[in-house]
């Protein structure tokens, strides 16, 4: 009896093994995508923004490359950041980063993009979750975008503290080189890179070799 319940335990790990071994041959002749490894650019948010407030702080402190300043109005809501590229500069962002903290001057913003800086087209409408402790935060969203845009607005719809004190830290956004449509909500797993991680292959083969030899 313990002869053949070790010799079934074998057959198991052995079709295991060549499960996870021949699936990731199969997804490469066959282009389907095991892991999700996309290539962002670099931030493509550069130049000097606009704001419709500075009563708190400067428009340039929301994309300044320092997470330390901050762009705030002065007691006025929404706060609305905007940024032009300048003609010939279009980009095709398919994810952001945001950055808050605890003082919760964001609850909830948008980030638009726009050809004519009158039309905007929602790409990220987010709410932030209430930051108690920690200093600041970086929040990444991507999401699905084929467009290229000249101009980019944040709006900053209100904040967790009462007042209308509205703004954030720091805004950027990136391109994706290997994206087919991005994900939504933050979320990448709806998307298509264009190649297989075949070091994810590798490491799932490990795996079960380890797991066999464990079990011997």
């Amino acid at each position: 009896g313990c002869v053949w319940d070790r010799e079934l335990k074998h057959n198991h790990m052995r079709i295991f093994i060549a499960t996870l071994f021949v699936l990731p041959l199969l997804a490469f002749f066959f282009n389907v995508p095991l892991a999700y490894a996309f290539t962002y650019g670099s931030n493509v948010l550069i130049g000097t923004p606009t704001c419709n407030n500075e009563g708190g702080s400067a428009c340039v402190n929301g994309n300044d490359g320092n997470t330390g300043t901050r762009w705030f109005t002065g007691n006025v809501a929404p706060g609305i950041w905007q940024l032009d590229l300048g003609s010939g500069n279009e980009v095709t962002p398919q994810k952001i980063s945001f950055w808050a903290d605890e003082d919760n001057e964001t609850a909830s913003y948008t980030f638009a993009g726009s050809n004519d800086n009158i039309t905007y087209t929602t790409l990220v409408s987010d709410i932030v979750p209430h930051i108690v402790s920690g200093g600041v935060q970086q929040r990444d969203t991507a999401f699905v975008n084929t467009t290229a845009y000249r101009y980019f607005q944040v709006t900053v719809v209100d904040n967790y503290r009462g007042d209308n004190y509205v703004g954030f830290y720091e805004i950027e956004a990136y391109e994706c080189s290997d994206c087919t449509g991005g994900g939504s909500g933050g979320d990448v797993s709806s998307s298509t890179p264009s190649s297989v991680t075949y070091g994810d292959m590798l490491l799932m083969y490990q795996c079960g070799i380890f797991i066999f030899l464990a079990l011997g």
